[in-house]
């Protein structure tokens, strides 16, 4: 399984292959501002586009994206409310998310820094991985 030192790396060479106008880091989200509402709403990356990467222990489980417009918060809160395996992971008491947040002027890069991660953390723990 991919770990958060693999999501780090692959965060690096996004950093290295495009230039932004604010470099790309993770920031861990804890349980308690994950599962509140009002507290997701008041954090920096709230409005912003980007990726979130729900995690069991070191382990990186999926990989999504926030567009321009509906910010990190609200689709973390979409998320939350969904019966799909990613909202199940992110409803355990445990949760562990991590969001990327976009500057606005490279918001148009979250599908982008989506893939990239993807294809960078693909293995058969992450959820996001097509099944035939």
């Amino acid at each position: 399984m991919a770990t958060l030192e693999n999501l780090r790396f692959a965060i690096a060479r996004f950093n290295e292959a495009v230039n932004t106008s604010r470099r790309a880091s993770e920031v861990a989200v804890t349980p308690s501002v994950l599962h509140d509402c009002r507290a997701r709403a008041r954090q920096p990356w709230s409005p912003e586009a980007g990726v979130y990467i729900p995690t069991q222990g070191d382990m990186v489980r999926y990989v999504g994206r926030a567009l321009k417009g509906r910010g990190l918060a609200r689709r973390l809160g979409e998320q939350l409310r969904a019966s799909s395996h990613v909202g199940t992971l992110l409803r355990k008491p445990d949760a562990n998310v991590y969001v990327v947040p976009l500057a606005d002027p490279d918001a148009w890069l979250a599908p982008s820094l989506e893939l990239l991660l993807q294809w960078y953390l693909r293995d058969d723990g992450l959820l996001n991985r097509k099944r035939s």
